[in-house]
């Protein structure tokens, strides 16, 4: 029991180290903290370091949630038109 409650505190510590990180990450970067993930807070954070590359770091901020997965999709067909 004893060796179970000592693996869930360490646990607990870790978790709430990496949560300090980002918030901190996301106060270095100037951001509201929980709205950036940790990769686009660092990528902020260095961009700012950089020279402020003020187009990269719009499209950071214009878009939280990451780039899409598919960012553009054709209708076109390859192959023998199906008329």
């Amino acid at each position: 029991m004893t060796r179970t409650a000592l693996l869930a505190g360490l646990v607990a510590v870790v978790a709430t180290s990496a949560f300090a990180s980002s918030t901190q990450l996301a106060r270095t970067a100037g951001v509201e903290p929980g709205l950036y993930s940790t990769s686009q807070l660092v990528q902020l954070v260095a961009l700012q370091k950089d020279g402020n590359n003020r187009s990269a770091i719009s499209i950071i901020l214009d878009n939280p949630q990451g780039e899409p997965l598919v960012s553009r999709l054709s209708t076109s067909s390859v192959g023998p038109d199906r008329n």
